[in-house]
């Protein structure tokens, strides 16, 4: 996998983010993967962003079957 992340965490909200893009590689597919939150950066958060990128990419399988 080859990925690029990046945050930021401030007072002001406007500048927050959790943001990760990537290529992926799944059951012999490459995929490309961008994610990006409003999300301040924190243990937390980094922790929600994980389950969010998993669950969203684990949709893909049922995006497949609808073709």
């Amino acid at each position: 996998m080859l990925d690029k992340a990046g945050w930021i965490s401030d007072s002001d909200p406007d500048y927050n983010a959790i943001c990760d893009a990537g290529i992926i590689e799944a059951d012999g597919h490459d995929y490309i993967f961008s994610l990006m939150t409003g999300m301040p950066d924190g243990e937390s958060n980094r922790l929600l962003f994980e389950e969010l990128a998993a669950t969203i990419f684990d949709a893909r399988e049922a995006l497949n079957l609808q073709q």
